[in-house]
């Protein structure tokens, strides 16, 4: 009796510790912050004029003294300036995202501010200024904030083709944008956007932004258009890579667990969520899909959770078609009598 009461305990404490039930172990952590301005000094970055407008004279300047990154314009006002501010001490890997902190007040001013990636993090820039808008075109994309449109813009250098605005989210407050990110999805594809201050993340591309080069990502940092004299706009801070979350993991400690499968159950069809509140899809809304990825992740040590009395709509449908079924057969069964 003693033995079998021993052999249960050490069953017992066996299946609890397995690693379905207790959570997959965290993948590789973020990069974390790349730079937090808390040190006076924009030595490890190097500016690339992108669009010179024909003049001479670069006027888009970046400082850090304030302890964030602002960039300001000094020259003619409405004439387009665009630089790239970049460094190579990060690079943005497969899965991971460039992303920082966005402060930015009510401003009616044309001008852009916001991330960028590029090949190189000393590209060949604009030399030789001509009447025209004469542009570079090394691989580098951009994710900004454009208040006077009320709009995030997106432009891209993609094998020679400059392509400003490309993809564009409208009717963005630009006192409600936290957040700006570059998601580096597989070697050439990314995904930009934005968080708003409800972490609601808004992806800017409807489709995957498509480079040839797969070196798209060895060079981090920022991008500028500013076209008002002595105009600045807002600031930038925590310059960060962040890894890709967990599969399934709503708490964000890297594991997969019945803590995340509670906080999905209890937001279930709740609108306007995060990650966090268990959108592990990123579709705004606690839904099935966020379960069935929890589900998935978590492994068969959870086979038999369910979302308690909420059938998903695979159930649904078989338990139809299995009443359907045995409907027909009684029918059958009663003709033949």
């Amino acid at each position: 009796m003693a033995r079998n009461i021993r052999t249960r305990w050490v069953m017992a404490m066996a299946l609890l510790l397995s690693p379905g039930l207790l959570g997959s172990p965290a993948a590789a952590g973020p990069v974390g912050v790349v730079d937090n301005f808390s040190v006076v000094g924009l030595g490890e970055y190097t500016l690339t004029r992108v669009l010179d407008n024909g003049v001479a004279t670069a006027n888009v300047s970046f400082s850090d003294a304030s302890g964030a990154l602002v960039a300001s314009y000094t020259g003619t006002p409405n004439q387009p300036e665009q630089v790239l501010l970049l460094r190579s001490s990060a690079t943005l890997g497969i899965g991971e995202s460039l992303v920082a902190d966005v402060s930015q007040a009510t401003s009616t001013s044309e001008m852009d501010f916001g991330l960028a990636a590029s090949v190189t993090v000393s590209p060949t820039g604009v030399s030789d200024p001509t009447p025209t808008d004469t542009r570079s075109t090394f691989d580098w994309l951009s994710v900004s904030v454009r208040p006077n449109q009320n709009a995030i813009r997106v432009n891209t250098s993609i094998s020679g083709v400059v392509t400003t605005a490309s993809f564009v989210i409208s009717n963005v407050d630009e006192t409600t944008v936290s957040k700006l990110f570059i998601q580096r999805t597989t070697s050439t594809n990314f995904t930009v956007g934005y968080f708003d201050t409800g972490q609601v993340r808004i992806v800017a591309n409807a489709t995957p932004i498509t480079f040839a080069s797969t070196n798209v990502g060895a060079a981090i940092g920022f991008y500028a258009d500013l076209r008002a004299d002595l105009g600045t706009l807002g600031s930038l801070d925590n310059l960060r890579i962040e890894a890709a979350p967990v599969l399934g993991d709503v708490t964000g400690d890297g594991l997969v667990t019945i803590a995340d499968f509670n906080i999905i159950k209890a937001n279930l069809f709740n609108t306007s969520q995060t990650r966090s509140q268990g959108d592990l899809t990123n579709d705004g809304i606690v839904d099935f899909a966020d379960f069935r990825q929890w589900k998935s992740a978590a492994g068969s040590g959870f086979g038999g959770v369910t979302l308690f009395g909420v059938p998903e709509p695979g159930a649904i449908l078989l338990s139809s078609i299995g009443g359907c079924c045995l409907m027909a057969l009684i029918r059958r069964r009663r003709a033949l009598r």
